[in-house]
């Protein structure tokens, strides 16, 4: 349903779209081509700019649209031959890079990440006053604030100013609201000739090409309720919580179609899930920063009944929040589900129940440790619940040894699982 439509715009206006009103940190890739390669892309882009292209989210994006114009600019390119079934924009971005055509890189941290940086490295006293500062509880001649050294006061003054800029890009607030209080900001911080010790966000050491590559296949085996299985499962996109980190981000998860298959050593092969589409986001909370975290999935799945182990269709999300703990994230989500299936009590079951958890990083990887619980209120009368620590242990960046521990309870029937695979990203 989207339009595949070429615009025309000031880049520094996208920039701004993305960084500030979005939030969204950005790699900018310069391209090292000649003028005349550069004017035959406009040319082109003026062309196709009235036609209107299909648009699909797993193949014919904007980023494959993006190559297709460098072809024009430079024919030597055969960039879109690469991407017959799926195409990614990182890894559109690890073709041109691929194809010697990138001369530098930049990466331009958003206003929240801005912010951020600049808060971790207040202290409490600081960070209350810059928050009191915004509100205007504070004012600018507060003996609070005047008996602070200079250089304390500008870090103050310039956290106050980020703040209220991410609010009002945040909010979308009107200029003239927020106007006045700005210019006394840096009226006053400009009074100040100490340098501020604040440092900017710093560049990730990875950049996001730099990553695995996001189809990933396990080859694994283990034991559930102490019958021995085999496991194959491929993923066809993207990241999971527990993927090796560098290039990604804590607390985001995307994963799309992801197959699983186990065979038991009683001669049963089954399907142990389809993930059709399953999303995270798990982003850190602080005092000046209050995002929702949140989750969908929609797929099929075992789940552990009184009579054995149905494959159920599910459609569930939940919404909650997440804090910074021990080095990682901790979480904590209220979940909704909805179960169809003919290994039910019903046709349909409803569950509401938390969905708690630990992410980390370290012991050569990073891992989770979870908590799960439904209980069904519409269809059926029963609680399940299930704890599990899944860790991943990097090997290079394409490739990953990952060890699944867990323990479940469903209907008066309990069940402990182990397993261990070897994971491939191509």
């Amino acid at each position: 349903g989207y339009p595949g439509i070429i615009t025309v715009q000031p880049y520094y206006e996208k920039v701004r779209e993305y960084s500030d009103w979005e939030n969204r940190d950005i790699w900018e890739y310069a391209l090292d081509l000649r003028p005349d390669e550069v004017a035959q892309l406009v040319r082109h882009a003026y062309e196709i700019k009235p036609i209107r292209f299909d648009y699909y989210f797993l193949d014919e994006n904007c980023s494959y649209r993006i190559l297709g114009l460098l072809e024009v600019a430079r024919p030597s390119l055969t960039l879109r031959e690469l991407f017959q079934v799926h195409t990614t924009p990182v890894d559109t971005v690890r073709a041109i890079v691929s194809a010697g055509i990138v001369k530098k890189v930049e990466y331009r941290p958003s206003a929240a990440t801005v912010l951020k940086r600049h808060i971790e490295q207040l202290t409490p006293h600081q960070k209350r006053l810059a928050k009191a500062l915004v509100s205007q509880q504070t004012k600018l001649d507060d003996t609070a604030l005047a008996v602070l050294p200079p250089s304390q006061r500008a870090k103050i003054l310039e956290a106050a100013y980020e703040y209220m800029r991410y609010q009002s890009l945040d909010k979308k607030l009107p200029r003239q609201q927020i106007a006045k209080l700005s210019y006394q900001l840096l009226k006053a911080r400009s009074q100040i000739t100490e340098a501020s010790s604040l440092k900017p966000p710093p560049r990730p050491a990875t950049r996001p090409d730099q990553g695995h590559s996001p189809n990933r296949i396990t080859l694994g085996a283990g034991f559930r309720e102490h019958a021995a299985y085999g496991a194959l499962e491929f993923r066809p996109s993207y990241h999971d919580l527990t993927d090796p980190w560098p290039g990604y981000q804590l607390g985001a998860q995307i994963k799309l179609l992801d197959a699983a298959v186990r065979y038991y050593e009683n001669d049963r092969f089954q399907l142990e899930q389809l993930q059709v589409l399953d999303v995270t986001s798990l982003t850190p909370r602080n005092d000046f920063l209050k995002p929702v975290s949140w989750s969908v999935g929609l797929g099929a799945r075992r789940k552990l009944m009184a009579t054995g182990r149905p494959l159920v269709g599910y459609l569930e999300g939940g919404a909650g929040l997440a804090y910074p703990a021990f080095g990682g994230l901790a979480f904590a989500l209220l979940n909704a589900t909805m179960e169809i299936g003919d290994g039910l009590q019903n046709p349909a079951d409803v569950g509401f129940g938390p969905r708690l958890g630990w992410l980390y990083r370290g012991l050569g990887g990073q891992g989770l440790v979870g908590f799960n619980a439904l209980c069904f209120i519409a269809g059926s009368d029963y609680c399940n619940g299930k704890l599990w620590l899944q860790h991943t242990v990097n090997l290079g960046r394409d490739y990953a040894l990952r060890f699944n521990l867990g323990r479940e309870r469903s209907q008066g029937r309990y069940a402990n699982e182990i397993s261990l695979g070897l994971q491939r990203y191509f």
